[in-house]
Order: structure tokens, then sequence, then C-alpha cells
């Protein structure tokens, strides 16, 4: 896993029959402040600390309008259950949720 900024992360994804390949991901319904912004290192901390709490699952989608994987990240917690990462990042202020974009 790569995490580029804190809506953005490579992940490896599993074809079956030892087949995977590396895909860049963006988070479905938020923004953040670019890398270089004020704000930017934050929220990209925030992601990897989310993203490192154990296993989790994606659920993704091609972006119709950029050609994008767009996202949903949920991590399994400790005390059981799963959160959402991208409401996670809204909630703890590392990131603003914005509008789906319309085909």
């Amino acid at each position: 896993m790569k995490i580029h900024s804190g809506d953005s992360v490579d992940l490896e994804v599993s074809l079956g029959f030892g087949v995977k390949l590396t895909l860049f991901f963006r988070l479905q319904g938020v923004t953040v402040p670019a890398p270089g912004a004020e704000g930017g290192t934050a929220s990209r901390a925030a992601l990897a600390g989310m993203l490192n709490r154990g296993q989790g699952r994606v659920v993704a989608e091609s972006g119709a309008n950029t050609g994008e994987w767009l996202c949903d990240i949920y991590v399994q917690q400790p005390e059981g259950g799963e959160v959402c990462v991208n409401e996670a990042m809204v909630k703890s202020g590392f990131a603003k949720a914005v509008e789906a974009a319309t085909p």
C-alpha cells in the first residue's frame, strides 16, 4: 500500500490464481488539501493511521467522468465491527465531504 495523499492510495488487488495488480484508488465523497498545502501532510498522516489499524475491505467503482477507481474503505475495529475510513476522515476534520459527480 502506498498513500499519496489524504484521499488517494495505491492498493494491491488480487485477481485470483496468484495474479495481483496495484491500482490507484481515490476515497469517494471526500476532498482533502493537496500534499503541499496547509493541512495536506496532516490529512495524509491521518489516513495512514486509519489504514494501519488492521484488516479492511474496499468497495470500489470506476469513476464515470474521471477514469479513476473511487472507493469506500472499511477497517475492522479491535472491539469489533468496522468503521468507514471516508466518514472517519470527515468526522475527524481531515477531509471535507463532497457530492458525487453525476455522469
